[in-house]
């Protein structure tokens, strides 16, 4: 996490592969890993073109029910029509796709995202889907000149934050002497980037294997949660607290796994992000224009919105899979027999379908277990983009501000900042203060965030009353058809349910893709890259099972 703006480069808009990469090394330079480069781009990169496996159109007439319209379901679809299978995709919502990709429009210009908000350049696969559909994309701005961060009732603003933190802020915890002289980037780095830069470049890798044992030193941090790595450091308990905080929604994250903040370093997730202009809710609608439009020797799509599975069966232990669904829009429990089902829904709505005979031990347990945090995002539109002149005269374009209030983070837009209305992300938070802030009534969390709003840029208080026009939030945990924001592991759950939930079920009929079975935790990127892997696992065992047909002919 960089706080200062000198150590940025430009990023430009609709970047080339050759324009990320120059990025990620950057990043990567900065953390003295540049030889990470090659193993992050090979892990991130989509899995080979399904066609290498099956030729075109060579599955006609076998039918695959994808359980869920979310970029993992989405890509797993994409990729199976190319062999011509029947598919069906049901999706429970009943005029929403994307899954948690929301992006909420007030109009066809104001629009906020209330799920995932940005794109790390390293995400190859992403990257593969957006130049395929010709997407346009905007420097996602992480931090700029005159954010804020707002911490014990003291502002801290400019270009230098650094030093602004260390003569303002240290003095308010009780931090030994060397830590006091340590900048808060370089304790950061020291957190995250130490283990990484500790393990061998051949054992890094492994942090985003997928493998049923890993080596020794991936345990170690997986054993770990993000406190008890402090405490191995001998970070002092006054900065732990003063890390909790000043680290964003990283803050309610101190007793999860530390392979989760690890990975996301050790990919340099946040030194350079981009948005898809016009929201990212522009991903999903391309992949559902790109199936629903008749093309040569690709199969039809049937795509079921408002229908939600109910029940995963099996009645003969090497026969079809039945999926029982309740179709919302007439109320009706259907039954429907497939040759193979993906199931890409998170194991969280998972928990609540009926699934006979159950799954293997393993899967079922990891079905119980596995944690996923809720995330609580609400937007605010406002007629007057009041953070481009509150503080000093200068103007905030971008970024985002911390605070140790329940808000928590608040996002600026990165986009069009000469027109006068504009949607602040007002609160962006995870875990316990997702869940406090996301369950207040609806009348009195928008009170509540517009008082803290106007606390953290020194505005009247009340000020924000006749500035915010319209709203719109979103607890994940209260949508009944995710049950949670994304999964984040606790410690060990990386060693006992990585590999096994990425394995098949029901006789390899059953498969799983999502980014709750990858280790690219929360993003996108493992939502698409275990939508093409499953599915070309799938066509893998469809073509042994041809190869065994021919043998018995």
């Amino acid at each position: 996490m960089n706080f200062n703006r000198e150590k940025q480069i430009q990023q430009v808009m609709n970047p080339s592969r050759a324009d990320r990469h120059a990025l990620l090394k950057k990043a990567l330079n900065e953390l003295n890993r540049l030889e990470d480069f090659d193993d992050i781009v090979k892990i991130a990169s989509p899995p080979p073109d399904i066609r290498e496996i099956l030729p075109s159109g060579s599955c006609k007439g076998i039918k695959i029910g994808i359980i869920g319209a979310g970029s993992a379901g989405l890509a797993a679809a994409h990729e199976l029509r190319k062999l011509g299978f029947d598919i069906t995709i049901l999706e429970g919502e009943k005029e929403h796709i994307g899954g948690r990709i929301h992006t909420h429009y007030f109009n066809q210009n104001l629009y906020g995202e209330l799920g995932p908000m940005r794109i790390p350049v390293s995400h190859e696969t992403v990257w593969h889907y957006i130049n395929k559909f010709n997407l346009k994309t905007n420097p996602f701005l992480q931090r700029t000149m005159n954010n804020i961060m707002y911490v014990k009732n003291t502002r801290i603003v400019g270009q230098d934050i650094d030093e602004e933190i260390r003569k303002y802020l240290y003095p308010l915890f009780n931090m030994r002497e060397a830590e006091r002289n340590t900048s808060l980037s370089s304790l950061i780095e020291f957190i995250y980037n130490y283990p990484i830069v500790q393990t061998k470049p051949e054992i890094r890798k492994f942090l985003f294997a997928i493998r049923e044992f890993y080596p020794y030193r991936i345990n170690l941090i997986d054993n770990i949660s993000l406190r008890k790595a402090c405490e191995q450091l001998v970070i002092s308990e006054g900065a732990i607290n003063f890390l909790t905080a000043v680290l964003g929604i990283d803050r309610n994250l101190f007793y999860n796994n530390f392979l989760e903040m690890t990975r996301e370093e050790y990919f340099a997730s946040y030194s350079y992000v981009y948005e898809i202009g016009g929201g990212l809710h522009k991903l999903p609608e391309a992949f559902y224009k790109d199936l629903m439009t008749p093309k040569a020797g690709l199969s039809n799509i049937t795509f079921k919105q408002g229908c939600r599975v109910t029940g995963i069966y099996q009645p003969n232990s090497k026969g079809n899979v039945m999926l029982r669904y309740l179709n919302r829009n007439t109320n009706q429990s259907i039954n429907e027999e497939f040759d193979y089902v993906v199931c890409t829904i998170p194991f969280s709505t998972l928990r609540v379908i009926d699934i006979y005979p159950q799954f293997s031990n393993l899967k079922m347990r990891a079905i119980r277990e596995v944690n996923y945090s809720t995330s609580q995002k609400t937007a605010l539109l406002c007629n007057e983009r009041f953070w481009e002149r509150t503080i000093g005269g200068e103007t905030i374009i971008g970024g985002g501000a911390i605070t140790d209030l329940p808000i928590n983070t608040m996002w600026y837009p990165s986009h069009k900042y000469n027109e006068r209305y504009g949607v602040l992300t007002g609160s962006y938070n995870i875990a316990e203060d997702a869940t406090r802030i996301g369950n207040l009534s609806d009348e009195f969390r928008f009170k509540t965030i517009k008082r803290q709003v106007e606390e953290v840029h020194n505005l009247p208080r009340g000020y924000l009353d006749h500035v915010v026009e319209d709203y719109q939030t979103i607890n994940w945990e209260r949508r009944d058809l995710y049950l949670g924001a994304f999964t984040v592991y606790y410690p060990e759950q990386n060693r006992l349910f990585a590999y096994p939930t990425t394995l098949p079920e029901f006789n390899d009929r059953v498969y799983f893709a999502g980014e709750h079975v990858s280790p690219f935790h929360a993003w996108i990127q493992g939502a698409l890259q275990t939508g093409m892997v499953t599915a070309n696992m799938l066509a893998t065992n469809c073509k042994m099972r041809k190869d065994n047909l021919k043998k018995c002919e």
